[in-house]
C-alpha cells in the first residue's frame, strides 16, 4: 500500500506537473517517513539471509526502481531512515549497473516531465549581456531589444544549446508557502551569471497552458518572464529546473561531456552554437530546427 502511495505521489510531482516543493526535499523523511520505512523493512527482508534468491533479488530491485530511485530526494530519504542497513548496498555501482537495464520501464517511464517532451533542449540568448532562456523560439525581447535586433552585431549576441531529456530535470516549485528559492540541497541549472558574477538559474513560469522560461537567482521569491510579444509579467509562483538525480547515479543516455561545454550542472551543459558553432556542437537527430535558426541568424547578420 505504502508502494501506491509513493507512486501516487511520484505521479502527481512529475507526469502531472505538480513539482516538489523546493523545501520539502529537505524533510521528504519527515513527511512521508511512514512509507520510507514500510519500503524499505520490505527490501531489507528480501535481501537478508536465508531469503536471498534471484527472484528476492529481481523483486528488491523491482521495489528499488519505483521507489527509492526514482529521485534523489528519495533516495537520500532511504539512506537517513532509521536502520537502513542494506541502504550502501542499495546504491553500490554494481546495483546500480545492474538498474541500468531496468531503469526506465515501470514507474520510471511516466515520470518524464513534459515541458521537454517534443522540444528536449535549451537555447540561450545572451545580448548586451543579458541572458534569456527560451526552447524551440527566439526570445520574446522587450520593445528596447527588439528595436535594435537588426542592427546587433554578433559580438553582441551569442546563442548556445542544451541537449537534455524529459528525464533528466524535476521542477522545483517556488511559491508563498514554500518561501524563497533556496539552492542549498539541489543541483539547479545553471543559467549562467548575471550582475556582479551572480548565479542564475533556468526557471519556468506555468500560465494556462503555456509555459515560460527565464532566469532566477538564489533567495528570489518572484520572477519576472516575458510572454509572446515582449512584455513583462512578474509572479511569485515559479519552477526552478534542477537535476533529477545526483550526478553519481545519472544514467546514459546524457550528452557527454565536451571539450567546449559552459556552465555545466552536473552532465549537462552549455555548447556555442551561433555565431561559430563548437567544433563538438551536438549531432542529435531531436535538434530539429538547427538549420532553420542557424540560416535565419546568418541571414539576419549576414554572416
Amino acid at each position: 500500500m505504502d508502494l501506491y502511495r509513493i507512486t501516487e505521489y511520484t505521479l502527481r510531482t512529475y507526469h502531472h506537473g505538480k513539482g516538489i516543493p523546493h523545501k520539502e526535499p529537505k524533510s521528504v523523511f519527515e513527511n512521508h517517513g511512514r512509507w520510507v520505512v514500510s519500503v524499505l523493512k520490505m527490501v531489507q527482508e528480501l535481501l537478508t539471509f536465508p531469503f536471498i534468491t534471484s527472484e528476492n533479488e529481481a523483486l528488491a530491485e523491482f521495489f528499488t526502481v519505483n521507489s527509492i530511485n526514482i529521485d534523489r530526494y528519495w533516495k537520500h530519504a532511504f539512506l537517513n531512515a532509521p536502520n537502513a542497513n542494506h541502504g550502501v548496498l542499495l546504491f553500490t555501482e554494481e546495483f546500480r549497473n545492474r538498474q541500468r537495464a531496468v531503469f526506465r520501464n515501470g514507474l520510471y517511464e511516466s515520470t518524464r516531465t513534459h515541458l521537454f517532451e517534443r522540444v528536449p533542449y535549451l537555447r540561450r540568448y545572451t545580448i548586451h549581456g543579458e541572458i534569456y532562456i527560451t526552447s524551440d523560439g527566439l526570445p520574446e525581447t522587450p520593445d528596447i531589444f527588439s528595436n535594435m535586433f537588426l542592427e546587433l552585431q554578433s559580438s553582441d549576441f551569442s546563442v548556445d544549446t542544451m541537449l537534455l531529456d524529459g528525464y533528466s530535470l524535476v521542477c522545483l516549485r517556488v511559491d508563498r508557502d514554500t518561501g524563497p528559492f533556496d539552492v542549498s540541497g539541489h543541483y539547479p541549472i545553471l543559467a549562467g551569471y548575471g550582475w556582479r558574477g551572480k548565479p542564475l538559474y533556468v526557471a519556468a513560469v506555468r500560465s494556462d497552458f503555456s509555459w515560460y522560461l527565464t532566469c532566477v537567482p538564489d533567495g528570489a521569491s518572484a520572477v519576472t518572464y516575458l510572454d509572446e510579444i515582449g512584455e513583462p509579467h512578474t509572479v511569485n509562483e515559479f519552477f526552478v529546473l534542477a537535476l533529477r538525480q545526483d550526478p553519481v547515479d545519472c544514467v546514459p543516455p546524457y550528452p557527454p561531456t565536451r571539450q567546449g561545454a559552459m556552465d555545466p550542472t552536473g552532465p549537462l551543459s552549455w555548447l556555442r552554437f551561433w555565431p561559430s558553432k563548437d567544433p563538438e556542437y551536438y549531432e542529435d537527430v531531436r535538434l530539429t530546427d538547427d538549420r532553420i535558426l542557424e540560416s535565419f541568424l546568418n541571414e539576419t547578420f549576414r554572416c
